[in-house]
C-alpha cells in the first residue's frame, strides 16, 4: 500500500511539473517581468547580503588576526566591544580603498579625455596617412583619402572640448531625467548597507535563531539538508568573493606594471578599468581589454596590439595557474556552466546578476553532484544486494 501511495505521489508530481514547465514556456515574457519586478523589490536585501559577505572579509581579519592577543586575554570589556570596533575598522578600510581608487581614477579620466581630444587632429592626420599607404599597397579602388580629408577634425575637437567645459548644464539636465533611478539606487544601497551592518553585528545570534526556528518547524532530515545547503552556500559565496577581489587586484597590478615597462599610455586608467571589469566573470576581462586597446589605439596602433597580446598572456597565466589556486575547491564550477550562468544572470538582473550568478550556479551544481552520487551509491548497493541474494 505504501509503495502504491509513493508511486501515485511521484506520478502526480511529474504531471504537475510537466504542466508547470509548459506554462512557463508559454508565458516567458510574463515570467521575465515578474522576475524583474521581484528583483527590484528584493534589491536592498540582495545588496545587503552581498555587502555583508564583502565586509565580513576584513572583519574576520581584524577579529582573528589583528586583535588575536586581546582575544586570548579575554576580560569583561573586550568581548563586548570587539565586534563594534572591528566592524567600524572594516567599513573605514573599505571606504578608504574606494576613495583611493576614485581619487586615482577621476583625475586620470579627465586628463586622458582632454589629452585625447586635444590630440585628435594630429591622430586623424596620422590615420589619413596610414590609410593612404594601405590603399596604395593593396591597390584598392576606394577613395578613402577623400573621405577622411572631408572631415573637419579641428571643428570636432573644439565641439567636444566645449561640451566638456559645459558639463555642468549637461549633468543637471541628465540628473533631472534620471532622478527616480538615482534616488532608488541610493535608497537600495543605504538600506542594504544598514542591513549588512545589522547582519554582521549579530551574525552569530541571527544564525542561532534561524537554526532553532528551522529545527522547531521542520523534520530532522529536512532541517539537516537545509543547514547543509546554507553552510555550503556561505563557503562558496565567501570563496567566490575573496577569489574575485584577489584576482581583480592582481590583474590590475600586472597590467599597470606591464604598461609602465612597455611605456604604454593611460596606464593608471586602463589598469583600474581592467581591475574593475575583472570582477565580472568571463566577459569582464574582454570588456576591459577592449576599452584599453581602443584608447591606446588612438596614440599608437602597434602599442594597442602589444597591449592586447600582453593582456591575453596575463589571462592565460591567471586562468590556468593563479585562479584555480585562489578559488581552490570553493567554486568548483566547469567553464561551460560559468558561461551559461553569467549569460542568464546578466540578461535577467544586469551586472549584479552576472556577479551573483556564478556562486548561485556553483551551489546548485554541488547539490546536483551530491544527489547524483547518492543515487549511484544507492543503485550500486541495490545491485550488490540482488547479486548476493540466494536464488
Amino acid at each position: 500500500m505504501d509503495k502504491n501511495k509513493k508511486s501515485t505521489l511521484k506520478t502526480v508530481l511529474i504531471i504537475f511539473s510537466a504542466i508547470l514547465f509548459y506554462t512557463v514556456l508559454q508565458n516567458t515574457d510574463l515570467l521575465s517581468l515578474w522576475i524583474s519586478y521581484l528583483g527590484q523589490i528584493l534589491a536592498p536585501i540582495f545588496i545587503g547580503i552581498v555587502l555583508a559577505f564583502v565586509i565580513n572579509l576584513p572583519l574576520r581579519f581584524f577579529e582573528n588576526k589583528v586583535f588575536r592577543r586581546l582575544n586570548q586575554r579575554g576580560g569583561k570589556v573586550w568581548p563586548k566591544i570587539r565586534r563594534g570596533i572591528c566592524l567600524t575598522l572594516s567599513v573605514l578600510l573599505l571606504i578608504g580603498i574606494i576613495a583611493l581608487v576614485i581619487g586615482l581614477i577621476l583625475p586620470e579620466v579627465k586628463n586622458t579625455a582632454v589629452s585625447m581630444l586635444q590630440t585628435l587632429p594630429k591622430h586623424a592626420e596620422q590615420l589619413i596617412e596610414n590609410a593612404k599607404g594601405w590603399v596604395e599597397k593593396l591597390n584598392l579602388p576606394i577613395d578613402v583619402t577623400k573621405f577622411f580629408e572631408e572631415i573637419d577634425w579641428n571643428s570636432i575637437s573644439k565641439s567636444l572640448l566645449s561640451g566638456i567645459s559645459d558639463t555642468g548644464s549637461t549633468v543637471i539636465v541628465t540628473t533631472i531625467d534620471i532622478t527616480s533611478e538615482v534616488v532608488g539606487g541610493v535608497f537600495n544601497f543605504v538600506v542594504g548597507f544598514a542591513l549588512s551592518l545589522y547582519i554582521l553585528g549579530s551574525k552569530e545570534r541571527l544564525g542561532r535563531q534561524f537554526s532553532r526556528l528551522l529545527n522547531a518547524m521542520l523534520p530532522k532530515k529536512i532541517y539537516e539538508k537545509i543547514s547543509h545547503v546554507f553552510h555550503m552556500s556561505g563557503d562558496i559565496f565567501t570563496g567566490f568573493i575573496t577569489g574575485q577581489l584577489t584576482e581583480a587586484v592582481l590583474i590590475g597590478l600586472w597590467c599597470y606594471i606591464g604598461m609602465l615597462i612597455f611605456r604604454m599610455p593611460y596606464a593608471i586608467m586602463v589598469s583600474a578599468t581592467i581591475s574593475i571589469t575583472a570582477l565580472i566573470p568571463v566577459f569582464g576581462a574582454l570588456i576591459g581589454t577592449g576599452f584599453g586597446a581602443l584608447m591606446i589605439f588612438f596614440v599608437s596602433p602597434i602599442k594597442a596590439i602589444g597591449f592586447v597580446v600582453y593582456i591575453v598572456i596575463i589571462q592565460q597565466i591567471d586562468n590556468n595557474v593563479i585562479y584555480p589556486r585562489i578559488m581552490g575547491n570553493s567554486v568548483g564550477l566547469p567553464g561551460i556552466w560559468v558561461l551559461c550562468a553569467v549569460t542568464v544572470g546578466g540578461s535577467l538582473f544586469g551586472a549584479v546578476g552576472m556577479l551573483l550568478s556564478v556562486p548561485v550556479c556553483a551551489v546548485l551544481y554541488c547539490l546536483a553532484k551530491e544527489f547524483v552520487a547518492k543515487r549511484e551509491a544507492a543503485k550500486a548497493l541495490e545491485k550488490t544486494d540482488t547479486e548476493d541474494a540466494p536464488n
